[in-house]
């Protein structure tokens, strides 16, 4: 058997998944003890967002991008395109880029739950809100793009670009998928329609960044909240 066949890569795939890393089973498949624990580390660090600077074949990469997109796993599909991304631009390989084009595209089209509609996405002119009675509030929300906010995820992934606060790693099953998406530059200051550029435009942040980001505007910057973060950290 092939060491680079997708039953191999299936059962490495198990072996990853399980709290005891026995390698045994891939000996047993004909590889041998170092590409086995390659493997393994492959899988830690695609499944981190990481880049791991050895080659990589193609039917690895195309068996994983199928497993997570047949699986529904849009997570761990975000996280390890966002991976072969990083390893694309480490090393040129046309075959994988081509498997990693067509599984972005699928991406963009997985069905997630719409995100709340955030501070930058609304006018700011908003008053006179009544409890108890029932009524309609306009708003001046503005259009989001949802394609501009997966290519974000894929380029910057889960974690808070600020305080670096992940919730899967906190909250398990439950969390995963959920951020939110920061524009650097406010909508509503626009007043017309623009193209986002989501690795310049926008950043993944956690609801508590994204209200403070919020606390003066024009908002913080990131590296301004960052400072403020750090300061009180260390104060404390």
């Amino acid at each position: 058997m092939s060491k680079y066949s997708p039953e191999i890569f299936e059962k490495a795939y198990e072996i990853y998944r399980a709290s005891e890393q026995d390698i045994t089973p891939l000996l047993k498949m004909g590889m041998n003890e170092n590409s086995a624990q390659m493997t393994l580390t492959w899988y830690k660090k695609i499944f981190a967002g990481e880049l791991y600077k050895r080659s990589a074949s193609a039917t690895q990469v195309e068996f994983i991008l199928n497993k997570l997109y047949c699986g529904h796993d849009i997570s761990g599909l975000t996280l390890v395109l966002q991976s072969m991304t990083k390893y694309l631009n480490y090393y040129r390989n046309k075959k994988i880029e081509g498997i990693v084009k067509v599984f972005k595209e699928k991406l963009t089209k997985m069905d997630t739950i719409d995100p709340p509609v955030y501070p930058d996405d609304i006018d700011d002119q908003i008053s006179n809100f009544t409890e108890g009675a029932k009524k309609t509030i306009t708003v001046n929300a503005y259009e989001r793009n949802p394609q501009a906010r997966k290519e974000c995820i894929i380029m910057y992934g889960y974690n808070c670009s600020v305080c670096e606060f992940n919730f899967t790693k906190v909250y398990g099953d439950i969390g995963e998928s959920f951020i939110h998406v920061h524009h650097l530059n406010l909508i509503s200051a626009t007043n017309d329609e623009y193209v986002i550029k989501p690795k310049e435009d926008l950043r993944p942040v956690c609801p508590n960044c994204h209200a403070m980001l919020h606390k003066k505007n024009p908002p913080y910057t990131i590296d301004e909240l960052k400072a403020k973060l750090e300061k009180n950290i260390t104060k404390g």
